[in-house]
């Protein structure tokens, strides 16, 4: 890779004092989705940070990507994704956000009439034809390095995402 090239993704990729990790989880029957995203370090004119990156699992596959922004999810179509979540409720928007899980299926949780509801695509992505559940989000400031996804419900603060949380 040229010098150039090294130079452009570097300007490209947030630093860390441009973004900051925040703990994230969804709960229905049947669904436990948990673990970390990076956002940017200021909200736009709505309220909402841009998630960047994502870690965890859902129902305990490992989440390996965090969908394109302005994109939707495999069998999806039309319904193209944002990534931000906010500190006040809804925390999602109508388009929320997307991951793609090691086993090749597709999450894209969200917030649409006073719920928040995750649709799920599967293989071969056929539109429109996954499960779409409701679910609990919560997005929190990282409290502790060390919580997982593995850490039980009442292990999570109840205090929503901080819009100006301490370092």
């Amino acid at each position: 890779m040229t010098r150039t090239a090294l130079l452009l993704l570097a300007l490209a990729l947030p630093s860390a004092a441009q973004s900051r990790p925040r703990l994230w989880r969804y709960d229905a029957p049947g669904i436990h989705a948990c673990g970390r995203f990076t956002t940017t370090m200021k909200p736009d004119r709505d309220g909402f940070y841009r998630i960047l990156r994502i870690t965890g699992r859902r129902n305990g596959v490992a989440i390996r990507a965090l969908a394109k922004t302005g994109r939707p999810i495999p069998g999806n179509a039309p319904y193209a994704i944002d990534n931000r979540v906010r500190p006040a409720a809804p925390q999602l928007t109508k388009a929320g956000f997307g991951f793609r899980l090691a086993d090749r299926t597709w999450a894209n949780p969200f917030f649409l009439k006073d719920n928040d509801l995750e649709y799920l695509s599967v293989p071969p992505y056929k539109p429109g034809a996954g499960p779409e559940d409701k679910v609990h989000f919560l997005a929190t400031p990282n409290p502790s390095p060390g919580l997982t996804c593995d850490a039980k419900s009442s292990d999570l603060p109840a205090a929503p995402l901080a819009a100006n949380p301490s370092p």
